[in-house]
């Protein structure tokens, strides 16, 4: 009976070993783990700030430094696999040339829009009769007849 209540009590005392290893593991492990947290936080941080500071850059590579504002349009226009409104073509445009004014690069990008169109690098296409509804594509895009091929068309903004 006796080694019975020593085996018991050797037990006892092991369990309890455990149950405070167990606690400290635990509490360690919990620290590590916010430890981390605060560490991806940062590294976050770090990342968004970063990616901030880098000329607009898609997945696609619509725009590589060092291209000119026409051929970043036709690039865009590749891209897009369909006619832009300018609005569009602004608004995708200033993620690159993010210091420039909307309103004054707005204004500049009609007269390089025009120009590339007398060169017949690309094509306007009008919705309806008013000038404000101009999309503009690749001249492949459109059909002997002047129309959109099926897929090339562009998004309302009307």
């Amino acid at each position: 009976m006796m080694k019975t209540k020593e085996l018991i009590l050797h037990l006892e005392k092991k369990k309890e070993d455990l149950i405070r290893n167990f606690e400290e593991n635990y509490k360690s492990l919990n620290n590590t783990i916010e430890l981390l947290k605060k560490e991806l936080k940062e590294e976050t941080k770090t990342i968004i700030s970063e990616t901030q500071k880098i000329p607009f850059i898609d997945s696609d590579n619509e725009f590589i430094r060092g291209r000119s504002i026409p051929e970043s349009i036709i690039n865009l226009l590749k891209n897009k696999q369909r006619f832009l409104h300018n609005k569009e073509i602004t608004d995708m445009l200033l993620l690159k040339y993010h210091n420039k004014d909307k309103n004054r690069f707005s204004r500049q990008l009609s007269g390089i829009l025009s120009k590339l169109k007398k060169e017949q690098k690309i094509v306007s296409y009008y919705e309806g009769s008013s000038k404000k509804n101009v999309y503009w594509g690749l001249l492949d895009w459109l059909d002997e007849n002047n129309n959109i091929k099926i897929g090339f068309e562009f998004f309302s903004l009307v």
